[in-house]
């Protein structure tokens, strides 16, 4: 609505610029704006992250592509600092770390936990996305690139910003940029990424000339759910107090639902999900990205056609490996497809450095006859360990070239040879590649450059599923949050981070308040704490 006050007020929509800070949050806000303004008018708005806004500026500055990482690219560049650290955590933990790293305004201290990673991927990885800003702000201060020509600027969910992305904020804020700030510290759902929370909206507030307002009413949620899910939240420190209003005439229906396993829990949400009549929004809510592939998997299985939010499966680590198989022993690899297939061939990192600083390349190397390279002299147990792995990956290609067997057969062992040596995280996301792959029509062959695109989620599908944390913005006349054990919320699988029990205090807060029609909860083996205090009050 301030946006449209202000194009009805005579602004043009090419001066105003909307900040989000995910691909999906951005997705939501330009579908209300077509709603509310047309599609003429909102495609002249600006909307974008706050790197997109920097890269498109400083490309315009030096008049040419700004090149940094992918998120793939930036994944395998862990995943070699990972192993050479000799990190003991997930790579989900390692991606936290790095990204609380990157969060930062200033140099982190070498005495800092985990330091020793953040250097090492700095090493392999030397710029990506959260890089742009950095050099932007440099840029700008020493007069070498030029501001983004904001003058009215919006930022949704505020609360998410982090150190950077605040100082970059106010480089242009002092340059005269008029910015409206929306958040909600209770919604704050990228904390152990750097995200300020509730100091993002303190530190905003004391800025020269910032008028703060405070809305209390919500119309979503029922008196009875709004009280109960503050209860949950109401237990994190330093969040702001705020006096809320729900509405009295709203009725949410409640339900809880206990099972002996998860797979018997997710085939009755499928069965649930299908009875519900075909007007209604649905939205399944899990904790993990793990979790919503877990589910996607049942609901492709039982013909249910839904939007995924959840990482696609080659984005992930333990798919990332199959797939560079495959492109191997296609004879498509590039050194970076192979490096990570020796790795997950259970070759140590300092022997697979030898190698390519002694001048292997993946180019032709199976078809080669997969040689080591000429003058290259390594220690004779060094040696066994690659003849092991050339014997095993040489015989799979030679299968494949000959037609003896089928090439998903092939495909298949080759790739339970290697998940065969894989952590459990790793292996499971291995495993759904693997499923998925074979179960494409057509040769491998062929499908290969399908599969690396993917399917992006339509925001307007009637059932989304995905992690809690890209379900900002939306609502649904019915939710389900399936799998919400007691070690789920608070989250207890990592390794090396700690459980932050006010991060996923949030979180759920964030879940169960998505509901304006009927909200159901399930689990297997024994219940969220904060399901059980949802379930006191709906007693």
């Amino acid at each position: 609505e301030r946006i449209a006050h202000l194009i009805e007020s005579g602004v043009n929509p090419q001066e105003i610029y909307l900040i989000a800070f995910t691909y999906y949050s951005w997705q939501i806000l330009f579908h209300k704006l077509k709603g509310r303004l047309g599609l003429e008018v909102a495609e002249q708005i600006n909307i974008g992250t706050c790197r997109i806004f920097a890269q498109n500026q400083m490309e315009k500055d030096v008049e040419t592509e700004l090149v940094f990482a992918t998120d793939k690219q930036a994944r395998r560049s862990l995943r070699q600092a990972m192993r050479e650290v000799d990190f003991k955590g997930s790579a989900v933990e390692a991606e936290h770390i790095v990204r609380n790293f990157k969060s930062m305004a200033r140099k982190p201290a070498e005495t800092a936990k985990h330091f020793d990673l953040f250097m090492a991927y700095k090493g392999y990885c030397e710029m990506d996305r959260y890089d742009v800003l950095r050099r932007h702000i440099v840029g700008m201060r020493q007069g070498e690139m030029k501001l983004v020509p904001m003058r009215y600027v919006f930022v949704d969910n505020f609360q998410d910003i982090t150190h950077i992305q605040f100082l970059w904020l106010l480089e242009h804020m002092k340059a005269g940029a008029q910015v409206s700030a929306f958040g909600d510290d209770d919604l704050c759902v990228f904390k152990r990424d750097g995200a300020l929370g509730s100091a993002a909206l303190k530190d905003y507030q004391e800025q020269q000339g910032v008028k703060t307002f405070t809305l209390t009413k919500c119309f979503r949620l029922s008196e009875k759910l709004g009280q109960t899910a503050l209860t949950v939240v109401g237990k994190v420190p330093d969040r702001f107090e705020k006096e809320v209003y729900f509405n009295p005439k709203k009725n949410i229906e409640v339900s809880f639902d206990a099972y002996s396993s998860a797979e018997e829990e997710l085939l009755i949400l499928a069965e649930k999900i299908k009875a519900i009549p075909a007007d209604k929004r649905i939205g399944v809510i899990a904790r993990t990205d793990w979790d919503a592939l877990r589910i996607q998997k049942i609901f492709e299985k039982n013909g249910i056609e839904h939007s995924s939010f959840a990482h696609k499966i080659w984005e992930i680590p333990g798919a990332i490996m199959v797939i560079d198989l495959l492109c191997l022993l296609m004879n498509q690899a590039s050194d970076v497809h192979l490096r990570n297939v020796l790795v997950g061939y259970g070759l140590n990192q300092q022997l697979i450095e030898m190698l390519f600083k002694g001048g292997l390349h993946a180019h032709n190397w199976l078809a080669g006859g997969a040689k080591l390279p000429k003058d290259l002299q390594l220690p004779s147990s060094a040696l066994g360990d690659f003849i092991a792995i050339q014997r095993q990956l040489l015989g799979y290609y030679c299968l494949l070239k000959n037609r003896s067997s089928s090439a998903q057969e092939v495909f298949k062992a080759a790739s339970f040879d290697m998940i065969e040596r894989m952590n459990y995280e790793d292996k499971f996301n291995a495993l759904i590649a693997v499923d998925t792959l074979l179960n494409l029509k057509g040769p491998l062959k062929e499908v290969l450059p399908q599969i690396r695109q993917g399917k992006e989620p339509n925001m307007l599908d009637r059932i989304l599923l995905g992690p809690v944390r890209d379900m900002r913005n939306l609502e649904f006349d019915a939710v389900f949050m399936p799998l919400a054990n007691e070690k789920v919320y608070p989250f207890a699988g990592y390794r090396v981070l700690p459980v932050d029990e006010s991060h996923d205090r949030r979180l759920f807060y964030m879940g169960i308040t998505r509901a304006s029609g009927s909200l159901s909860i399930s689990w297997y083996d024994k219940p969220s704490r904060y399901v059980q205090i949802l379930q006191k009050a709906f007693k």
